[in-house]
């Protein structure tokens, strides 16, 4: 339809006229939709129905403009659409008209407005008992707000989400997916502590799953980097024992070898053997930037603690 739109000229000309008729009544209808005009005057334009007939001009309007790629004039649109569902008490509805208010407004770079609806949908379906959707878009408020680069609004937003898909079995990956977001927007944040006890959390749900365990290795070695950036060697390696326990795999894996050479590097202040530990691994199993970043803080410690005795000594 879109392409059909750019094609013709003629439909073009008459897309963009229909566009400003839409438009012009739309600001015509905000004035009746929402509080500050009496029910009378509705009435008199749409009778006993005021609020069905008016949600029904917005959506088509809505979908005129979103087929426009006038992707504001369409957020504005489903907004009085979702005024109209939640007067009639209609709670589905209301949602879904947010959520695509919401979808809007991110194409047009208002991530905070768009957040603001993502979160007034996820009310919604929790007033109605669907937890998933509720999680669902939660998570898309983090997703927004990881994008625009506002981590600590992220954190909250993923940590949210998890809680709604709690209980949710068919729904424990996609909760899984919002802890480990959370827990590598913590470590960012340097707050290393709560990330470790995230990725420990999730390792522990995961091991006797058959279709997540063979990913507890990964989520153990993303939470023992973590542990190098705020605990000593003695209690790292305390922790690969304790991941020994937990998981059959985990033992005698490169996961486990790196970070016992890293604790053990750390234990004897030596940052070039933590920095050959790294590498090796590296070698066999590429290193995401995540991970580099981690292990560049932790060897920083190192170099601190030596710096440290240096001055110490002198």
């Amino acid at each position: 339809m879109i392409s059909m739109i750019r094609s013709n000229p003629r439909r073009d000309v008459a897309s963009r006229r229909v566009s400003t008729r839409l438009d012009a009544r739309i600001t015509d209808l905000r004035s009746v939709v929402p509080r500050h005009q009496s029910s009378s005057v509705f009435a008199s334009m749409f009778g006993t129905n005021k609020h069905e007939d008016a949600a029904e001009l917005f959506e088509r309007a809505a979908i005129r403009f979103k087929l426009a790629k006038l992707w504001s004039r369409a957020a504005d649109s489903y907004d009085c659409l979702a005024e109209c569902r939640a007067k009639t008490k209609e709670t589905h509805e209301y949602a879904s008209a947010c959520v695509e208010a919401a979808n809007m407004l991110r194409k047009c770079e208002k991530y905070e407005s768009a957040c603001a609806r993502y979160r007034s949908a996820a009310r919604a379906y929790a007033e109605l008992g669907r937890f998933s959707q509720r999680g669902k878009h939660l998570k898309e408020v983090g997703e927004t707000y990881e994008s625009i680069g506002k981590e600590d609004e992220a954190i909250e937003a993923y940590g949210e989400a998890a809680s709604a898909y709690e209980g949710e079995e068919s729904a424990r990956t996609t909760r899984n997916a919002c802890q480990l977001k959370r827990a590598a927007l913590l470590a960012n944040r340097d707050r290393f502590e709560e990330a470790t006890e995230i990725f420990e959390d999730v390792a522990r749900a995961s091991v006797d799953n058959n279709l997540l365990r063979f990913s507890v290795k990964g989520y153990f070695l993303q939470a023992g980097m973590c542990r190098l950036c705020w605990c000593d060697a003695v209690g790292v390696l305390n922790a690969l024992e304790r991941y020994d326990e937990r998981d059959p795999a985990f033992p005698g894996s490169r996961e486990r070898d790196v970070l016992e050479k890293c604790a053990r590097a750390m234990e004897d202040g030596d940052g070039d053997a933590f920095s050959r530990a790294v590498a090796e691994f590296d070698s066999m199993s590429r290193l995401d930037a995540w991970k580099t970043t981690v292990l560049l803080k932790a060897k920083k410690r190192i170099e601190a603690a030596v710096r440290e005795e240096e001055d110490d000594l002198t």
